[in-house]
């Protein structure tokens, strides 16, 4: 049999070995170079983009040579996505070298026509999906896996549940993604080393059992804490927060018996935030400076960033809620009194509301 030679953007390169081991991977690695991303119709550099395929059949020959479980890959592509990412997760914890397996999930991104994400390759990472900003958060939940599997499994089937019944919740997925970040970090820091038994004989009700002993060692702990200054207040009823919340999703009771005041917190807080407003000396030279670099800007990443920082000193408006603003909130108007005015509509939501 001939050669088989596949033809790049710049140059061309044999893959005779990789046909003789799978024809059907050959095939896939063909229609991935004809993607967008390696013909350089997304304004990438095509003889870069060669040089990153040749690094992708680098790494399919050195799974070939190397992984146990190489046969897999005769299946082509697909083998990498099957069985909920089982054979790219065992290639991250294997021994590719880092740059080959980032060219390969860029790869497998442009075979399935959607990008790779980390949690589809890392094990125990707890994904949370952010809408509006188009971004995936994580949380690496592998620790509390170690100390307190029973628990951990449940918390992972908790985040399940709760992601899907999102829309009828009360609150969004950043209070879900704070909730589990200091839900993990209770479970694993205060939790495991003094009640790990409890928790792996009876999982998330441990919290209730014998009297709710462990919730009120739990809460007394935090309070203590926080009284001798070791946390702040806002730390404190956050922690409060979450165990109310996690008492409530697991259908336990919530033990009233500790509390922490934030009087004196919020006096502090309402002192603190009166310290750190402008006096009208800075504000003059704040917004001198700011039109003198607007002026000087040239990039418009630049021009941007400094014309939001000029409406949010002339509206005093919240950032997130200018963040937030759509091209339909934005609308001209007539008055018969005056030439056309703009008018756009900013939106804050109250506590508590999504």
């Amino acid at each position: 049999m001939s050669d088989v030679i596949l033809e790049l953007p710049v140059g061309n390169t044999n893959i005779t070995d990789l046909f003789h081991f799978s024809p059907a991977l050959v095939d896939d690695l063909k229609q991935i170079l004809a993607s967008e991303r390696y013909q350089g119709r997304k304004g990438h550099n095509l003889r870069s983009m060669s040089a990153r395929f040749r690094a992708v059949l680098i790494a399919c020959r050195f799974i070939i040579a190397n992984e146990t479980n190489a046969y897999t890959l005769k299946q082509g592509f697909d083998a990498f996505v099957k069985d909920n990412y089982a054979f790219l997760k065992s290639l991250y914890r294997g021994d590719i070298r880092t740059h080959l397996f980032k060219e390969l999930l860029l790869a497998v991104g442009a075979y399935r026509g959607t990008p790779v994400l980390k949690h589809h390759y890392q094990s125990d990472l707890w994904a949370f999906y952010f809408e509006e900003q188009n971004v995936w958060r994580h949380i690496d939940s592998a620790d509390l896996k170690e100390a307190m599997p029973r628990t951990h499994g449940e918390m992972t089937a908790l985040l399940d549940s709760e992601i899907e019944l999102l829309g009828q919740k009360n609150y969004n997925i950043e209070t879900l993604h704070t909730r589990f970040t200091k839900a993990r970090r209770l479970l694993r820091e205060r939790l495991a080393p003094k009640f790990k038994a409890e928790f792996e004989l009876h999982g998330l009700q441990a919290f209730s059992v014998d009297n709710n002993r462990i919730q009120k060692s739990l809460l007394q702990a935090i309070q203590n804490d926080v009284q001798q200054k070791k946390i702040s207040i806002r730390t404190g009823t956050g922690y409060f927060e979450v165990v109310r919340w996690l008492m409530e999703v697991t259908g336990q009771e919530f033990v009233d018996a500790y509390r922490i005041s934030m009087q004196r917190y919020q006096t502090h807080a309402k002192r603190e935030s009166l310290e750190k407003t402008y006096n009208d000396e800075e504000l003059i030279e704040l917004v001198f400076h700011l039109e003198q670099a607007i002026e000087k800007a040239r990039d418009s990443k630049q021009r941007v960033t400094l014309y939001f920082a000029k409406i949010q000193l002339k509206t005093c408006w919240n950032t997130a809620p200018m963040c937030a603003i759509e091209l339909s909130d934005i609308k001209e108007i007539e008055l018969p009194t005056s030439k056309k005015q703009w008018r756009s509509c900013c939106k804050k939501l109250a506590k508590g509301m999504t």
